[in-house]
Formats: structure tokens, C-alpha cells, sequence
């Protein structure tokens, strides 16, 4: 057992480095995939290697993190925030003086 808990920790080293890189390069699908492996080995290292187990609940929630952080950003152009800026008219804002004959 010690033989296979310390392959398994290699191994988990090893999808912990890669993470960032996946994350990027994947799509949802893979994420998805990956992200449902990780489960299953959390479930399954459960009993029988709780600290294997834990590690495995750390990494997912590290691909979950990552994966979220990649949503795109919104940002309005230039043209959008002036449209939603609004300023009265000039006619009301100004008066024009009247003449005093």
C-alpha cells in the first residue's frame, strides 16, 4: 500500500504543476472530464487513503478555481459608456440672457 499512496502523491504532484496550463488549453468537455475523475478518486481514495482523498478534494477545487477565473471579462467600449452616461440637454441647462432695451 505504502508503494501505491506514494505513486498516487507523485502523480497528484504532477496534475497540481500542470493545472494553469490545462485550464487554459482545455474545453468544458475535458474540464468536465477531469473534474468527474477527480471525484471518483476522492470517492474511492475515501476509505481506503483519506489523506489521498483530501489532496484529490484540494486539486478539484484548484481546477474549479481556474476554470471559473477564465470567464471572459465584459468591458464596455468606449462608445457604450458614453451612451450610458447621461447629461441634460443644453436648451434646458443653459438660458440665453434676454435683451434690456
Amino acid at each position: 500500500m505504502k508503494l501505491k499512496s506514494r505513486l498516487a502523491n507523485q502523480v497528484l504532484k504532477r496534475f497540481e504543476t500542470a493545472s494553469e496550463s490545462f485550464c487554459h488549453a482545455a474545453n468544458s468537455a475535458m474540464r468536465d472530464d477531469i473534474l468527474g475523475s477527480f471525484a471518483f478518486l476522492a470517492q474511492f481514495w475515501h476509505e481506503q487513503s483519506p489523506a489521498l482523498a483530501e489532496q484529490i478534494d484540494d486539486l478539484s477545487r484548484d481546477y474549479n478555481r481556474i476554470e471559473n477565473n477564465d470567464a471572459p471579462i465584459i468591458v464596455a467600449s468606449p462608445a457604450e459608456k458614453e451612451e450610458k452616461v447621461q447629461t441634460p440637454p443644453v436648451s434646458e441647462s443653459i438660458e440665453t440672457p434676454t435683451k434690456i432695451a
